[in-house]
């Protein structure tokens, strides 16, 4: 007999091996707070009782509730059994009795029915998911004591995977992982020498960027030790006190911040607070699911499609210059839990920068609410020079901070540097023929190669064709030769029809202005695509600031070692 029928589904059920997972004792047994507060949301009738803001806000919440989410606990419940039943079926086969086989099977994957009462306090209350990591803490500790191959067996999965994707995709694997958020560069559960949790796989984003793959969430236990950005310093995040849906209430409608992130909700200041608030908390309590418009995935997704047509009503849609593009196809496999994250290295130090700035501001802020408080006369002289001297302290702390990150982040960019010359270097092949030309039908220089059918040097041709030396005008604005190679070799303008090299472009003073290629070795494919498809000449403003940045950085870098900005022949 197979299925519902079968001897051993039967045997399994009746020892309970069912009885114990996540929907049935963590979200329809639990009468903690965040179960009785949602229904009690999606059972008001009247939209005015909850913030007046919109009868479709509760539309939304009870088919949220009705369909998406019991159609997904129903969905989550049968694949626990499943996994619940192989684990049933192999202690069975490894001759354990019935009730041996069937504890295992609760105990290991996961046992949601608790009798400690402080835990389940601590459920209805301040954490609702809190019996996740009290379950998992011991058996990762009993698994690390009895059988540590375990572990072994997921580092080297874990080392070797990453290794393929660096070997296959290439990139530049260090700058990458220098230059990651905090939250991407941990290890598994946080033990030292583990693999990161963020692999690099075996091909690229859409954009040309680096792509790696997020797998703390794949691995038993993977995320339990990661903390927050918000939230109680040295806490993991499952012990972070949330108090379920009343806090969210409490954090946007009070607090009038992001739970998750701990910024201030958009929207805020332009006289309709009330309507901020209610969307953001509205956008807190709508399932994660792509098909629900306002959800996060949704939103993703919607983001993705409009920067990949890159502009809407004949206006450019350059993307976050704080993060690396998402694809329609990327966005999509996020939702459904595969998190992608592209990385580019120059992307990620402008984040770096921008957090460096609010960090510092962070610190000057204590520095003047403490002059202030003094003059209002709400702190003493001795608590205004202590609040003082700890933003000082801090200040301090955060620019020693970014000095040690700076001298690995160059170490790492001087390699990708080195890297980019030498791939050049092997793509350089050929030149001139030199010696006596007593070889038929060749030249010394083989531009000057006669062309049977017009009698002229190919060289006049290319001249004439505006191909000569990579393009038609070969000096830049302030006289002095361009290259024919540039950075990128010839590349060829789609809009004109001409030949770059180089693409120039001004910065500095109007009356001083010095210049810089704007085709450089550190743009993707989507940048130099972008610049292949537009008119460039006196349409610098239209260029993405992304390019520019990259060049200017470029041109920064080679500055500073006394290099030429330009590639010279």
């Amino acid at each position: 007999m197979k299925g519902e029928k079968s001897e051993l589904y039967r045997l399994a059920r009746e020892q309970g091996v069912f009885d114990v997972d996540m929907v049935t004792k963590e979200l329809r047994d639990t009468s903690g707070a965040m179960g009785q507060a949602f229904n009690k949301i999606t059972a008001v009738d009247e939209p005015s009782q909850f913030y007046g803001y919109s009868t479709d806000m509760f539309k939304h919440f009870k088919k949220a509730k009705d369909l998406s989410l019991t159609k997904l606990e129903n969905l989550y419940q049968q694949e626990d059994q499943v996994f619940r039943m192989a684990v049933f079926m192999d202690r069975m086969d490894k001759k354990m009795n019935v009730t041996e086989a069937a504890m295992n099977a609760r105990k290991w994957f996961i046992d949601y029915d608790i009798n400690a009462p402080a835990i389940n306090a601590l459920r209805r209350t301040a954490t609702p998911f809190l019996s996740y990591t009290y379950r998992i803490v011991p058996l990762l500790a009993e698994t690390a004591t009895l059988r540590p191959h375990k572990f072994a067996k997921w580092a080297a999965i874990g080392y070797g995977l990453n290794e393929v994707g660096k070997q296959v995709a290439g990139g530049d694997p260090e700058l990458e992982r220098v230059t990651m958020r905090d939250e991407y560069s941990k290890t598994l559960w946080g033990v030292p020498y583990m693999p990161p949790t963020v692999l690099r796989v075996p091909w690229n984003s859409n954009d040309g960027d680096s792509q790696y793959l997020d797998v703390s969430r794949w691995i038993p236990g993977g995320d339990i030790f990661e903390e927050r950005e918000t939230g109680v310093p040295g806490i993991p995040a499952p012990l972070q006190p949330s108090f379920g849906l009343y806090g969210d209430i409490y954090n946007v409608a009070v607090a009038r911040t992001d739970p998750f992130t701990g910024q201030e909700i958009e929207g805020l200041g332009l006289d309709e607070d009330g309507k901020a608030i209610a969307k953001a908390l509205f956008k807190r309590l709508t399932p994660n699911l792509p098909i629900i418009p306002g959800s996060y995935s949704y939103d993703k997704i919607a983001r993705s499609l409009r920067e990949a047509k890159g502009y809407e009503k004949g206006e450019l849609i350059p993307g976050s210059g704080y993060t690396a593009p998402y694809s329609f196809g990327e966005s999509i496999a996020y939702s459904l839990g595969i998190k992608l994250r592209p990385q580019d290295p120059d992307v990620n130090q402008k984040s770096k920068e921008f957090q460096l700035n609010k960090d510092l501001k962070s610190a000057d802020r204590i520095a003047y609410d403490a002059r202030r408080d003094f003059e209002k006369g709400n702190i003493t002289y001795k608590e205004r020079e202590e609040l003082i001297k700890k933003a000082e302290l801090r200040r301090v702390q955060i620019l020693a901070e970014w000095e040690a990150y700076m001298k690995v982040y160059n170490e790492a960019r001087a390699k990708r540097t080195q890297r980019i010359e030498k791939e050049r270097q092997k793509k350089a092949t050929g030149g001139l023929v030199e010696g006596k030309d007593d070889v038929p039908y060749t030249k010394e220089n083989p531009a000057d190669r006669v062309d049977p059918f017009t009698g002229q040097p190919y060289s006049d041709q290319m001249t004439r064709l505006g191909f000569n030396q990579g393009g038609g005008n070969m000096t830049r604005v302030d006289g002095t030769k361009k290259s024919s190679q540039g950075w990128l070799g010839p590349i060829k303008n789609n809009v004109t029809g001409q030949i770059m090299t180089e693409v120039s472009m001004g910065i500095g003073p109007e009356d001083n202005q010095k210049l810089i290629p704007l085709l450089v070795p550190t743009l993707n494919q989507k940048e130099i695509e972008v610049l292949q498809n537009m008119e460039i000449e006196g349409n610098i403003k239209n260029i993405p600031q992304s390019i520019k940045e990259k060049a200017i950085q470029h041109a920064k870098q080679r500055e500073e070692k006394g290099l030429n900005v330009f590639y010279e022949e």
